[in-house]
C-alpha cells in the first residue's frame, strides 16, 4: 500500500489512516500516474469529518479488508479532508466477486456509498 497526500494542508496524525508507506518515490509515482490518467481497477472515496476517532473506526475495517485480499490490481482510496485536501492510499488487491461484495457491504455499514463497479469487473 502506498499513501500520498495531494496538495493541501497535511492531515493530522490522528486523522491519517494507519498505512504502511513504500517511500516518497512510490508515492510520487502513484500521484503522477493518476495525474496522467491511469485508472485504478477500483477507486473508493471516504469523507473525513470533524470526529477523527469515528473516521478511523470507519476507515480501518475497509483498509483491513483490502489488506486481506492481496493481489496485483490497483485500488485507490481517496480520503477527502474537510479543508479540501485529499489523501490517496494505494492498495494492491485481488478483486473477485466475493471481495467486492464484502467491500460493498462494509462501505454501506460504515455509512459510505459503495463504489460503482468498474467495467472490467463484469467479466469475473
Amino acid at each position: 500500500m502506498v499513501r500520498t497526500d495531494v496538495p493541501g494542508p497535511p492531515p493530522t496524525s490522528a486523522r491519517a489512516p494507519a498505512a504502511a508507506q513504500e517511500g516518497p518515490e512510490a508515492a510520487g509515482l502513484v500521484a503522477a500516474a493518476l495525474a496522467l490518467g491511469a485508472r485504478p481497477r477500483l477507486r473508493l472515496r471516504l469523507q473525513e469529518t470533524d470526529d477523527p476517532e469515528a473516521d478511523l473506526r470507519r476507515a480501518r475495517p475497509i483498509f483491513r479488508l483490502l489488506q486481506q485480499h492481496p493481489g496485483s490490481e490497483a485500488v485507490v482510496v481517496e480520503i477527502r479532508h474537510p479543508n479540501g485536501a485529499k489523501t490517496l492510499v494505494l492498495f494492491r488487491c485481488r478483486l473477485d466477486r466475493q471481495a467486492l461484495a464484502a467491500l460493498s457491504q462494509l462501505m454501506r455499514a460504515v455509512g459510505q456509498r459503495p463504489p460503482p463497479p468498474h467495467p472490467s469487473l463484469d467479466r469475473r
